[in-house]
């Protein structure tokens, strides 16, 4: 009988899932040599997953990220035979598999070995797009055309690369790009290509060419580009050329490489070849004080294995870090904190990247980011306030530094360091676009007075390297930190990477916009002066708040959110979402709302037009009950919002009810606290309101309509709801 094995939901988001045996990539031992390293290098740069080696059907051993480049630094094959696993079918279970994720932090994915064969494996995953691998082409549309430009490339054939495909369509392109997908295009592993012709991979076909290639020894390369670089390439221009047009530095800098480091000394790359675990080195007290010696805070630190309290927070495009606080270690607001930060200060020094940005191995004094702030401190006061937004771990890679970035809020003349061991590939992208490069590797040549500085690899170091680290960087940034405590500017704008409502807002659509507030503003106007409301829309503040409710019907639950939130501002506007793709028509929700809320005199009902939770802004809403379970992107409906609704109408706060079950309102709500307020706009949340201990919801009368339950509604529906209903339905 076939054994089962089951997929787990944990608690705070993440899940286990098991992956059967020929999902997995396995290559037999006799056919591994030095070249098939180097094929593996690049195909572990866009499936950083674990190899599998098996000699006469019994697991030899796995080739990871980490021993393709121990083999590429020692010229030799190394494959890795002291792995973690899974040996017996009694650790197959929930609370084991939650235990051995959360205690061995850096590993994503275990094998399942019985009787020496491979079974499958149990990888920890975030959420479905927790790595980047959503596609966000939106504001990358020109920077894709200047890629075309750039390369030649006047025709493509794309396969199965659904969402770069309705990007392409959508836009105006002058050249005649063919577009070949799903079964209309049959990718073959040969060169007979047009010269002018560039093949896109999708992640799928990609894994199966390069497979190939390692199975096959297949010398034979299409000029193709993968999906991932494609959008790479364009996010790097993106991001380095809005940086440049608001005079944001954006830098690179690399971490130590073992392979370039000439002279690390024949001691430590013994040590390197050897390779201690993270666990062994914690629990080894000599080599610990060797490491560490009198620095009471870091050696605490890794003695008490704290770095296993780094965990990680999906945002849906990227993960942070969750929050923590101790002695030695405090995450707050999903960054680690940068001590002697000064309380007043112009610009930010942004670090994004590896464990080594995010300080893994050392106490919050002793990372790069807190030594850098004491150096700036004395030389520039009140200037910089360093930032710690280092993630890595499993879910690290420059897509996900990449779209961090995008999410944070720069200022004119800040800095942006990426400290990361990215690819060769992206390295090269980022020297293309112009962003200055630094190398780590040549500080820790021979002969230096520095000890043992690293841990189990060398990204994994101790406080002296970090301190080595700041100092390079004061000295070698110095002229940028100068310059920028030179301009004296009063003011400096803000403004986020990813923020595409300029793009979003073209042509009619934009138009349409002005007239509907220029519509809206006249009914404002016309209902505050009944109020004695002395209105001015540029003068507002926190005098107006609004709520955009769709009421599939209006409920005591949608009443009491707004006679609470009317309470707390001179005027409420209440948006009724015009989209007529719910169960009960725009018009009947629209009077229901009116003559449910007509007592409250401070409560203007509006219609949201299209330009409030709609089809053009957020079209996911209309179908929440298929996308539980999918991470959703709301961020263009809550940008137009809080770029032209919320400014032109005076609106200084916006209210939403708190959403205990469903999880695409809830993402929407997350959506509209992590980027309204850099608008300006402030988020309250009230609670909702609760009967017989269950919170009162539009679906929630709904299926009371459907099953003939009428008359349970009056403890959750007004009267003139269930007068509608009644007359609707016939009861």
């Amino acid at each position: 009988m076939k054994m089962t094995f089951d997929t787990y939901e944990l608690t705070d988001g993440r899940k286990i899932i098991f992956e059967e045996r020929d999902q997995l990539l396995i290559l037999q031992k006799n056919d591994i040599d030095m070249p098939v390293m180097e094929d593996l290098k690049e195909y572990l740069y866009y499936f950083p997953e674990t190899i599998y080696v098996e000699q006469d059907g019994i697991v030899a051993g796995i080739i990871t990220n980490g021993d393709v480049s121990r083999s590429l630094l020692n010229h030799e094959v190394m494959i890795n035979n002291g792995f973690f696993r899974i040996d017996s079918i009694s650790k197959v279970s929930k609370e084991y598999l939650e235990n051995f994720f959360d205690e061995h932090f850096q590993i994503r994915s275990v094998p399942v070995v019985l009787d020496g064969q491979l079974r499958g494996q149990y990888t920890l995953i975030y959420s479905e797009n927790s790595n980047g691998r959503k596609i966000r082409w939106n504001p990358l549309k020109r920077d894709f055309l200047n890629f075309c430009e750039k390369n030649s490339i006047y025709n493509i054939a794309i396969s199965k690369c659904e969402q770069l495909i309705t990007m392409i369509k959508n836009m105006q392109i002058k050249k005649e790009l063919v577009l070949r997908s799903g079964k209309e295009i049959e990718v073959s592993f040969d060169e007979n290509k047009n010269a002018d012709e560039l093949v896109v991979f999708s992640d799928m076909q990609l894994k199966s060419y390069l497979t190939k290639r390692l199975n096959n020894h297949d010398e034979i390369k299409v000029k193709y580009i993968s999906e991932q670089d494609l959008y790479m390439e364009c996010l790097i221009s993106h991001i380095s050329q809005k940086c440049n047009e608001n005079d944001v530095k954006l830098l690179f800098v690399e971490p130590p490489v073992a392979s370039k480091i000439k002279d690390i000394g024949e001691k430590y790359k013994n040590a390197l070849k050897q390779r201690k675990s993270l666990e062994e080195i914690a629990d080894d007290e000599t080599l610990l004080m060797d490491i560490y010696g009198d620095n009471e805070d870091s050696f605490q630190f890794v003695k008490n294995k704290e770095f296993h309290n780094f965990r990680f927070l999906s945002q849906g495009l990227y993960c942070n870090l969750m929050d923590y606080q101790s002695k030695n270690m405090n995450v707050v607001g999903g960054k680690r904190i940068t001590c002697n930060q000064p309380k007043n200060h112009e610009n930010r020094i942004w670090f994004f990247g590896t464990c080594l940005a995010r300080g893994a191995y050392v106490a919050d004094s002793d990372t790069i980011e807190s030594m850098l702030q004491r150096r700036i401190n004395e030389t520039y006061p009140d200037t910089f306030e360093v930032v710690n937004c280092g993630v890595a771990g499993r879910v690290g890679n420059e897509m996900n530094d990449f779209h961090y970035i995008m999410d944070t809020e720069l200022r004119q003349g800040d800095i942006v360091i990426c400290m990361a061991q990215y690819n060769d590939k992206t390295i090269r992208m980022l020297k293309d676009n112009g962003v200055a490069c630094y190398e780590l590797s040549t500080l820790f040549e021979q002969p230096n007075e520095l000890g043992r500085w690293f841990l189990d690899i060398v990204i994994h170091v101790n406080h002296r390297a970090n301190e080595v680290i700041a100092d390079y960087l004061y000295k070698e940034l110095g002229g940028i930190f100068a310059d920028v405590a030179r301009k004296k500017e009063k003011e400096r704008k803000y403004f986020v990477l990813g923020d595409d409502s300029e793009d979003d807002l073209e042509g009619d659509y934009k138009n349409q916009i002005q007239d509907y507030i220029g519509q809206t503003l006249d009914e404002i106007k016309k209902y505050t002066d009944t109020l004695d409301i002395d209105y001015d829309e540029n003068n507002m503040s926190d005098r107006i708040g609004s709520i955009v409710m769709n009421c599939n019907p209006f409920t005591l639950g949608h009443r009491y959110l707004i006679e609470n939130c009317a309470g707390k501002v001179d005027l409420l506007i209440v948006f009724v979402v015009q989209e007529d793709s719910s169960v009960f028509p725009f018009k009947d929700r629209y009077d229901l709302v009116k003559k449910g809320t007509k007592d409250i005199k401070n409560v203007l009902v509006i219609p949201s037009g299209k330009f409030m939770i709609s089809s053009e802004t957020f079209p996911e809403y209309f179908d929440k009950s298929h996308l539980q379970d999918i991470q959703i992107d709301s961020s263009k409906d809550v940008r137009v919002f809080g770029k032209y609704i919320a400014p032109n109408l005076g609106i200084g706060i916006r209210f939403v009810g708190s959403e205990p079950m469903d999880k695409v309102t809830d993402s929407y709500n997350k959506a509209l606290a992590g980027i309204l307020p850099r608008y300006g706009v402030k988020l309250l949340e009230i609670e909702r309101k609760v009967q017989n201990g269950e919170a009162i919801s539009a679906s929630r009368v709904r299926k009371l309509i459907s099953d003939g339950r009428f008359d349970e509604l009056d403890d959750l529906v007004p009267s003139t709801t269930k007068e509608y209903l009644l007359e609707k339905y016939g009861k």
